[in-house]
């Protein structure tokens, strides 16, 4: 193989053949690049958190993309406990998408202080925020969670779920005085509300809340309000506000209503929905935190079983007396024997599954 240059290039060829020649020799050290791997877990309890017991879960993949030209790189998948690894990609930004299979849904991304044991992949879109992969940098762990829908949890699972519960309950006196709830029949337009002669005239109103938020005792955690695809968590960390404004009711007086029926959908499945309660003070939802979240008095209703995707309906009649100007909150909070489990609704931001108010006349 030879090379031959014209006679104009000729010097020059030479001249940074000699350089290099009469350069004095270095060392120069080249730094390793990092690799980026990560678990996907089986997120069976739908707490967020990466048991020790819960499986890998097997040819789940991940893409990554260039943050900056949003290309795609590479792909693996994960192996049969639950690993994947992207071994050296060449420095640059990335950022990770995960491909949920049908019957799953992502675990909540960030949720722990503790950055080993949670999820780094968002439920918006199943995608980590971008990451730089530099020379000599550490090596990245992205975490994902997938939880089971419910059809995808056996019977025997279930009835596992709800002794490990039960048992759990026997603990809380006032768990045991609380009776578990049972979700009463959807209530329609001519419903027999007063009676046979008076249903002619009943009917149905339907109404979100007007506010709503999540919050949590530890400072060191953000509060997550019920903003674009934010959920209302209630346990052992978490409870959840609502409030209703009645007074905006044009054709009708809320003091004349027979009934009114809480409507929640719920995110994922958990034995223990909750406690819900009659909320006084005033708040915001742009400025509430625990300290000043208003007081949690009365429990008007308990929330049992919850399953993903499903509604539950709780009666909170009770609520409607003790208002005075048709403004009212409630607080749901997890009951005393509860501390495993989570229960997670959807917010008002929820289009066609958000909280929901029925009100019968």
């Amino acid at each position: 193989c030879e090379l031959h240059f014209d006679d104009d290039e000729k010097d020059s060829c030479i001249s940074k053949t000699l350089l290099v020649m009469n350069s004095e020799e270095s060392n120069v050290e080249t730094l390793p690049l990092p690799s980026v791997k990560g678990k996907v877990w089986l997120d069976r309890d739908a707490n967020d958190r990466k048991g020790r017991k819960e499986e890998g879960v097997n040819d789940v993949l991940i893409d990554m993309y260039d943050c900056q030209t949003k290309k795609w790189v590479e792909a693996q998948r994960t192996q049969n406990d639950g690993y994947y690894k992207f071994p050296q990609p060449v420095a640059g930004s990335y950022y990770l998408s995960i491909t949920v299979g049908d019957g799953y849904s992502l675990s909540d991304h960030n949720q722990r202080r503790n950055g080993r044991v949670d999820s780094d992949f968002k439920t918006s879109d199943g995608t980590t925020a971008c990451f730089p992969v530099e020379p000599g940098g550490h090596n990245i762990k992205l975490d994902a969670g997938l939880v089971p829908k419910a059809q995808l949890v056996s019977a025997k699972q279930q009835a596992a779920s709800v002794e490990s519960y039960t048992e759990h309950s026997k603990l809380s006196k006032r768990a045991e005085s609380l009776q578990q709830y049972k979700a009463p029949p959807t209530l329609h337009s001519k419903s027999m509300l007063r009676g046979s002669n008076a249903a002619s005239d009943s009917f149905i109103m339907n109404m979100k809340p007007v506010a709503d938020a999540s919050i949590q005792p530890n400072p060191s955690i953000s509060i997550s309000f019920a903003e674009g695809d934010a959920i209302l968590r209630v346990g052992p960390q978490d409870e959840a506000l609502l409030k209703f404004d009645l007074s905006s009711l044009q054709t009708h007086d809320y003091k004349d209503a027979t009934s009114a029926i809480l409507r929640l959908n719920a995110v994922n499945a958990s034995p223990s929905g909750g406690l819900v309660h009659i909320a006084h003070n005033a708040w915001d939802e742009d400025y509430v935190q625990w300290t000043n979240a208003p007081v949690a008095r009365d429990v008007i209703a308990t929330i049992g079983n919850i399953h993903p995707d499903e509604w539950v309906e709780v009666d909170v009649t009770a609520a409607l007396a003790l208002s005075s100007n048709g403004e009212f909150s409630l607080r749901i909070t997890p009951e005393h024997s509860n501390r495993t489990w989570l229960a997670k609704f959807r917010g008002i931001s929820a289009s066609n599954t958000a909280p929901m108010l029925q009100i019968a006349f």
